[in-house]
């Protein structure tokens, strides 16, 4: 039987673990994959998802898959852990996976088989269009190991990092998820990664994967960043000034991961204290925060070195400025003046090449995918960081 959970249905999801003392506890925690105590700022998907669950429950017909993209550390994976977490509590069956762990066919049908498949258990599967033809030596198609789990209850099916999931196997697996669905069965299938996952998934020829629900997940506005460290706090009996707040709101850019830490700064700031958190605090604890910052800021400015990006990035850089977004021609010539600077020949195929490759890791991005008309800043302050890095 799936196990449950106490959870608030509406909105945001907080758990609860009644044998520890909120109090006592940090309520931030800046670790990727952590499911924060509040989600904030994915009422949207969280509605959705919750609505496709409980058609699941139900019975009735649903959407067979949904699509979540964005740029690293804007909680695609807490989004996950939280969808896991409420299927369980409404009687559905979850499965997490990174791509990593399902690099073959069989791979996915041993996660998929309730006992391994060289147990030589064959049933005859009915009502779903499928037939058991194992044996002993050879797993069950994927098809079958998908209807016999679907046989008890629906099923959630999460993927994470699915940008890197081998195109064979992707495919075969998403034509045997619409292969059982189409005959009745309850399934949800969550795929989750980087802003090329689109393109990505373009690349297994499955075109109904188009009809899947894509969600593209930036980061947060100003009062979903606000929830993200104010909710937390209130939570454990602390609370923050509305100046205070408003300064963590903008050094953090509304990037999650960012706010988890200025949170966690903050909070063993005032850990034994119940008074306001104020200004003078976030004064005294910005060292600590700008340290972790640019040490994050640092992999990622690796990261372009490796990949020969770090002129390109620092070119956008500097004319993205305080601008949150630039339209293509304006990505085209900053891209085009970095590429001559460097007395290389430019053509338009040098440029949409350097508008994907920065496009797939993040540093720019468009919730329409890469070749989009107008591109966001992954993160403002790796922009400045960037640039800064460059010029020296």
């Amino acid at each position: 039987m799936p196990r449950s959970y106490t959870l608030d249905l509406e909105g945001a999801t907080e758990m609860h673990d009644q044998k520890k003392s909120v109090t006592r506890s940090c309520p931030f925690n800046p670790t990727a994959g952590w499911l924060p105590q509040h989600l904030a700022g994915r009422n949207e998907e969280q509605r959705d998802i919750a609505r496709q669950l409980d058609l699941l429950t139900h019975g009735d017909e649903a959407s067979i898959g949904t699509v979540i993209f964005g740029p690293r550390g804007n909680g695609k994976t807490a989004l996950l852990r939280w969808a896991e977490r409420l299927a369980l509590a409404k009687g559905v069956d979850a499965i997490s996976v990174a791509s990593s762990m399902i690099e073959t066919v069989d791979a996915v049908v041993h996660r998929l088989s309730a006992k391994p498949w060289w147990s030589g258990i064959v049933e005859a599967v009915s009502g779903l269009g499928v037939h058991s033809r194992c044996d002993r030596r050879q797993a069950p198609p994927i098809e079958e190991a998908l209807a016999r789990r679907l046989r008890r209850h629906p099923l959630l099916l999460s993927i994470d990092e699915a940008h890197t999931l081998d195109t064979d196997v992707g495919r075969k697996l998403m034509h045997a998820v619409q292969q059982v669905c189409g005959h009745g069965a309850g399934m949800l299938l969550l795929l989750a990664g980087t802003p090329d996952l689109p393109s990505h998934l373009g690349q297994m020829n499955s075109t109904f994967w188009e009809r899947y629900r894509i969600w593209p997940i930036g980061r947060l506005d100003a009062e979903a960043s606000a929830d993200a460290v104010r909710i937390p706090l209130e939570a454990a009996n602390r609370s923050i000034s509305d100046e205070a707040l408003t300064q963590v709101v903008q050094e953090s850019h509304g990037y999650p991961f960012f706010l988890q830490l200025w949170g966690k700064v903050l909070w063993y700031e005032v850990e034994t204290t119940e008074r306001t958190i104020e200004m003078d605090d976030v004064n005294r604890t910005r060292p600590e925060f700008e340290k972790s910052r640019d040490l994050f800021h640092g992999l990622r400015y690796q990261e372009l070195r490796n990949r020969h990006l770090v002129n390109p990035a620092a070119a956008l850089a500097s004319v993205f400025g305080n601008r949150e977004q630039l339209v293509e021609s304006e990505i085209v010539e900053a891209l085009k003046t970095s590429l001559d600077g460097g007395h290389l020949p430019s053509s338009p195929d040098d440029i949409t090449s350097l508008v994907t490759r920065l496009h797939n890791l993040g540093f720019i991005w468009s919730p329409s995918g890469s070749l989009s008309n107008r591109y966001f800043s992954g993160i403002p302050s790796l922009m400045t960081f960037v640039a800064r890095m460059a010029s020296t």
